[in-house]
């Protein structure tokens, strides 16, 4: 087998490079992506992948609909799913000790996801206080 000279291939890859540049491209029949679909996204970068159960947002409309729980309970409610959330991932990374495939990226992913639950946390610990005091 004989083997092509580089300018030869150079040539052949330059003249499909051509070829793909001047064939025009469709245009979109419809939008890339609509507006619920960029929400979405943009909860998933907001909260890096994984989007809490009950968000404070999601709490403020609640209290807004005038749900038949005082703003006390729902806040303490939600500061102990916090709470839960944040126990999964310290066994997580405990089970995935235990098994030998802790792995320092996981780590370090897992503790940026305890450090933002412990942030909401504070954020509905302070609204606790407020509501009571």
């Amino acid at each position: 087998m004989r083997r092509r000279p580089v300018a030869a291939i150079q040539a052949d890859i330059d003249a499909e490079y051509e070829r793909m540049r001047s064939v025009p491209q469709p245009a979109p029949n419809r939008p890339v992506l609509d507006d619920r679909e960029k929400d979405r996204l943009a909860e998933l970068m907001r909260f890096r992948g994984k989007v809490p159960t009950v968000t404070p947002e999601a709490l403020a409309s609640q209290l807004k609909a005038g749900s038949k729980k005082s703003e006390r309970e729902q806040l303490e409610e939600l500061f102990d799913s916090i709470a839960g959330e944040i126990e999964e991932r310290r066994q997580f990374l405990r089970d995935l000790e235990k098994a030998g495939r802790l792995k320092l990226e996981t780590v370090h992913m897992i503790r940026a996801e305890i450090q933002q639950r412990v942030t909401e946390l504070q954020r509905v610990d302070a609204l606790l206080k407020q509501a009571s005091g």
